[in-house]
């Protein structure tokens, strides 16, 4: 059992194996919800609504891995980790390498879980 409820990981199932990154990175053409110098804050198409009723990303708005961050977007991202996401969301996440659906865009999922 996943994150995900049934319906909705048929879906993100459906998007996988149809190829979605060689039409280009979502990531990049998400519109945003909230907007910071480096980094913006986007809406999950697939979310994991099983166990969350809100489920954003934060993603640099650069294309880039972890490892190609500025020294300002990195300075950047610990602020808003520091003063932004606690008023709005619960909890940060960060699929390991080998997990990642987007492995050539830096992202982690923002949270507020469900009452289960």
């Amino acid at each position: 059992m996943g994150f995900r409820t049934k319906e909705t990981q048929e879906q993100y199932d459906q998007v996988q194996k149809s190829g979605h990154l060689e039409r280009g990175c979502p990531l990049c053409t998400a519109e945003t919800i909230t907007d910071f110098q480096y980094w913006k804050i986007i809406d999950n198409k697939y979310p994991y609504d099983r166990i969350s009723e809100v489920h954003h990303m934060v993603i640099p708005k650069r294309h880039v891995i972890e490892n190609e961050l500025t020294e300002a977007e990195k300075e950047e991202l610990i602020i808003i980790k520091d003063t932004y996401l606690g008023q709005f969301y619960s909890y940060i996440l960060e699929a390991l390498t080998g997990q990642k659906s987007i492995p050539e865009h830096l992202h982690f999922h923002i949270l507020v879980p469900k009452e289960l």
